[in-house]
């Protein structure tokens, strides 16, 4: 159990750290203690999530418009750098978005389920990660409120995760930020 663990981690180490961006949080390293326990050392933000932020009256009257669009701006500059090196976030969610104390700086976080779409660069290994495409793009994982339609149905034909995933969730969180409570 615990390699799979560290497996499972690894790889969210690897795709969390894979986007070098402002907006994406900064993972620091990976490592196992000397009793197992394995953990993920990421960059410290001090204002919580940005659902907190969003749903916590006091907290939210501290920023005017402009500020929520810029944390806004900063989401999708996050999203499009994840995308840019071939990373589908796959739970986009404003609980996986963090912001710091004076709410000016936005991260996205948590590369659990994350999928990467870009092959290896062994030849050897291309088969495994074909193989491991079609079961990310055919598993519905991830939090189902803020999925596509197509993702409750992925066994239907066009069905499964694609960056398109990621921007509907993001266009949720939007409308969440711009409304003050959960779409649905």
């Amino acid at each position: 159990m615990g390699r799979e663990i560290l497996e499972t981690m690894s790889k969210e180490y690897t795709l969390g750290s894979r986007s070098k961006h402002d907006n994406v949080v900064a993972y620091h390293g990976l490592g196992q203690d000397d009793e197992g326990d394995i953990c993920i050392v990421m960059e410290y933000m001090d204002g919580g999530t940005f659902k907190d932020l969003i749903l916590n009256p006091a907290k939210f009257r501290q920023i005017d418009d402009s500020r929520l669009f810029a944390l806004m701006d900063q989401f999708t500059a996050g999203l499009a750098a994840i995308h840019k090196v071939g990373v589908i976030h796959r739970d986009l969610k404003p609980e996986n978005m963090i912001v710091n104390f004076d709410f000016s700086k936005l991260k996205i976080i948590d590369f659990g389920i994350a999928a990467d779409t870009k092959p290896p660069p062994s030849k050897s290994a291309i088969k495994r990660h074909q193989a491991e495409i079609k079961l990310i793009f055919s598993t519905n994982a991830g939090t189902q409120m803020w999925q596509p339609p197509e993702l409750r149905e992925v066994r239907t034909e066009g069905g499964g995760y694609s960056f398109y995933s990621d921007y509907f969730g993001c266009g949720l969180i939007i409308q969440f930020a711009v409304r003050r409570r959960m779409p649905f």
